[in-house]
């Protein structure tokens, strides 16, 4: 499980039945785009897990979200401490799939930092080529 937790203005339960739809925000024009919480409900959904959001105004908004124990042992995953940074070993290569330019080329460029080999696509039909 995977909490985040603030102490701001809450959401109110008008509003709180609509903070997964895409788009949705109560944030005047030009302040910010809806997304954030839709894209972690699907993000979770993809990942077979389930995501729980728990609001009270004036105090403030708790996220959980449940994923499933995975099948994958820790130890099977090899990774190099030895400069005292976390660092692949291997040859795994992440497909990064993002529309938007700059946010593809900061995630490329972390990648790239990280040790992986990374390829890119601006869209699911370019990616799939």
């Amino acid at each position: 499980m995977v909490s985040v937790e603030d102490t701001g203005e809450g959401i109110s339960e008008d509003d709180l039945v609509h903070v997964y739809e895409p788009f949705f925000t109560t944030k005047e024009v030009g302040k910010g785009s809806g997304l954030g919480l839709s894209m972690v409900y699907g993000f979770v959904q993809q990942s077979a897990g389930v995501c729980f959001i728990r609001s009270e105004v004036g105090k403030g908004t708790k996220v959980s979200m449940l994923f499933p124990e995975s099948s994958i042992a820790a130890s099977s995953v090899e990774t190099d401490y030895s400069n005292g940074k976390l660092q692949p070993v291997g040859s795994a290569v992440i497909l990064v799939v993002e529309d938007e330019p700059r946010v593809r080329r900061v995630t490329l460029r972390d990648l790239k930092k990280l040790g992986y080999k990374t390829l890119e696509a601006n869209d699911a039909a370019m990616a799939q080529k």
